[in-house]
């Protein structure tokens, strides 16, 4: 069973990223997942991959994330051994991209919560 996982939804489709293993939170993934509530079903979007780089995140649990006009953003979260700081977007054609910030990044060491209002 997987914990500490992020949602949000869009329209009739509802979004999970990341999460860690209940009995083992060494394990854990940066897989997304959507479930279509019209239809009742799930489709894996991005499967678990172990290979990650600066346009693809690593495994995660306790990030934030947020659908906006056809992307799903990453926000920090925790890693195996640290607190990440990034942001990762993937578009819905199957995409990861690292998000540029240009401010001063806040120190997420806890699970992390927001919404995107007013397109913002």
């Amino acid at each position: 069973m997987c914990v500490d996982s992020s949602i949000c939804a869009e329209g009739n489709l509802v979004y999970l990223f990341g999460g860690a293993d209940v009995r083992d939170v060494t394990r854990q993934t940066n897989s997304i997942i959507s479930f279509d509530i019209i239809r009742d079903t799930w489709e894996t979007l991005f499967a678990h991959t172990d290979e990650y780089d600066e346009n693809k995140p690593p495994p995660i649990y306790n990030s934030l994330l947020l659908c906006f006009n056809g992307f799903l953003y990453v926000l920090a979260g925790n890693s195996l051994f640290e607190n990440l700081e990034g942001m990762y977007k993937f578009c819905l054609t199957l995409k990861w991209s690292s998000v540029p910030q240009n401010c001063v990044k806040p120190n997420f060491n806890r699970p992390t919560y927001g919404t995107v209002y007013k397109n913002q």
